[in-house]
């Protein structure tokens, strides 16, 4: 066992861990579980339109069928964003709100379906045309050979195991639900999410929207997710 893997079990077994202990146990409770209970009335709802490619180019995301679906406020592309500005550290290679032209993982968000209700949301997905151009894929590269040793080497049962490592296709891994909802009101936009927005995280906001930083606020919500 690792100093990494005995720190999390430290972690996880302690008496201030609740967070982690609920969300395994699958006990966790998350806003999208009771949606009309928690959210304030009259709040629109979003989803968010994901690649279904590894790596690919696109020219075009047709809405116009999703925009005429009953329900459906707006369809938002990078070109409705006022400021696409990446984040991370290298901003040439950073992550864009909204993909624009290609896209490098599975799951890279590319655009925001707003709707009135849960219906509408999925029937806009539905309605959306992206004219994908899938990139080539590379075969999967043996980064090394992984030796692990089973049992004592005293013991008949002694065994050694090998396998080659092959470095997959970039994926994201969602591990949790994105939850939370925004409160806009007078050019002020307040978060209500599951961890408070950073200060790196606010400016960068207000730079994609043009807004004053101090027009960023977040409020900490009790719910699993961010």
């Amino acid at each position: 066992m690792g100093l990494s893997d005995s720190t999390y079990i430290r972690r996880f077994f302690s008496l201030y861990s609740n967070e982690e202990k609920e969300k395994v146990r699958g006990h966790a409770f998350y806003l999208t579980d009771y949606l009309s209970a928690m959210l304030p009335e009259g709040t629109a709802y979003l989803a968010v339109v994901r690649s279904p490619h590894p790596g690919a180019s696109f020219t075009k995301i047709d809405t116009t069928k999703a925009e005429k679906v009953k329900g459906v406020i707006r369809v938002i592309t990078a070109r409705d964003i006022p400021n696409n500005t990446s984040f991370g550290r290298g901003k040439a290679l950073g992550q864009l709100i909204l993909g624009e032209n290609k896209v490098r993982y599975v799951g890279e968000p590319v655009a925001l379906i707003v709707a009135e209700s849960c219906e509408a949301i999925t029937e806009g997905l539905k309605n959306i045309s992206i004219d994908w151009k899938p990139t080539k894929l590379s075969e999967s590269e043996v980064v090394q050979t992984i030796h692990h040793k089973v049992g004592h080497p005293s013991h008949e049962t002694f065994k050694q195991v090998q396998t080659p490592f092959r470095f997959p296709s970039l994926q994201t891994r969602y591990l949790e639900a994105e939850c939370g909802w925004v409160k806009f009101e007078k050019d002020n936009l307040e978060f209500h999410i599951g961890a408070f927005l950073s200060e790196s995280q606010r400016v960068w906001v207000s730079q994609v929207l043009g807004l004053p930083i101090s027009h960023i606020l977040s409020k900490e919500s009790p719910l699993g997710g961010q």
